[in-house]
């Protein structure tokens, strides 16, 4: 008689050591590893006036010249959907699911049109990276002169330090908005690493056969899926605050060589002489593959 494996299941799983459980529970938890985007969207800039509590900032000199305080608030930014298919298996493996969840600052929000609960990732400004795409480049970099528009005709200042310390761009941003780059240094003066997306690593969920059509609407379905760089990267550049210039380190090739003639021919008229008159502990771009 044959044997089949149709529905092959192992029932003595309940017998295991508890340990030998919860390890198998634990590895079946999704992979952080990688940096997490979020999409950036309008609506973020806020102005508002100074707390009390920020002129005892080292940086109060600047705060008290200023009238106002323009933030990005970043906690506006739309979260990103983790699976956690486990959570519904038993009431162990339950446990186990939320509390990893809670340490990695992951929230179980009821969501109206599934009507169900899904869990969602905040922006961490100091471990994500704020994505901005092709066709939101201009937008950002109006958006914030737009808010302050009114107040300088008042004659007022405003003083703006946000908690953004990454951000990833679009290869595509080196050719058709080379501007952006000064914008997110002027923005955001903690800025560190600057990402370029090359390409998208198709994951197991997302088959290589795809057509450019059906990769495309699979994206958009995909929109508040948790998106990350990959660990792979190519030759990144990074700012030498001793000699005062940029340094490049060689990693796995991703890309191609245009790209990397364009990051070096900016970096060196552009972004060089800028950082050359501000003192910049860290900045490098990165350039990487975004996937699913």
């Amino acid at each position: 008689m044959a044997y089949s494996t149709r529905h092959r299941a192992f029932h003595l799983f309940p017998c295991l050591p508890a340990e030998l459980r919860l390890q198998i529970w634990q590895e079946t938890l999704p992979d952080l590893d990688g940096v997490t985007l979020h999409g950036y969207k309008k609506g973020c800039w806020d102005l508002r006036d100074p707390l009390p509590e920020e002129f005892n900032d080292e940086e109060s000199d600047a705060l008290t010249r200023a009238d106002k305080i323009l933030d990005f608030r970043h906690e506006m930014l739309d979260d990103v959907h983790i699976d956690m298919p486990i959570v519904f298996v038993n009431r162990e493996a339950r446990s186990t699911a939320l509390s990893w969840a809670r340490a990695q600052g992951i929230k179980m929000d009821f969501n109206t049109d599934k009507a169900c609960h899904v869990f969602v990732l905040p922006f961490n400004p100091w471990q994500d990276a704020l994505f901005i795409n092709s066709h939101k480049l201009e937008e950002f970099c109006v958006e914030p002169a737009d808010r302050l528009a009114g107040l300088q005709l008042r004659g007022q200042s405003a003083y703006s330090n946000p908690d953004i310390t990454q951000v990833a761009l679009p290869h595509t941003a080196l050719t058709s908005e080379m501007s952006v780059f000064y914008d997110l240094i002027h923005w955001f003066p903690r800025l560190e690493v600057v990402y370029i997306i090359v390409d998208i690593e198709i994951g197991a969920d997302m088959p290589k056969h795809f057509s450019a059509e059906e990769r495309r609407r699979a994206k958009e379905r995909m929109k508040h899926q948790r998106w990350k760089t990959s660990q792979t990267q190519g030759h990144s550049y990074a700012w030498d605050s001793k000699d005062r210039k940029f340094v490049r380190s060689i990693g796995t090739p991703i890309g191609f060589r245009s790209m990397y003639r364009e990051i070096e021919d900016y970096l060196t008229v552009g972004i060089a002489k800028v950082f050359a008159k501000r003192d910049v502990e860290r900045f490098e771009i990165r350039p990487v593959l975004m996937i699913l």
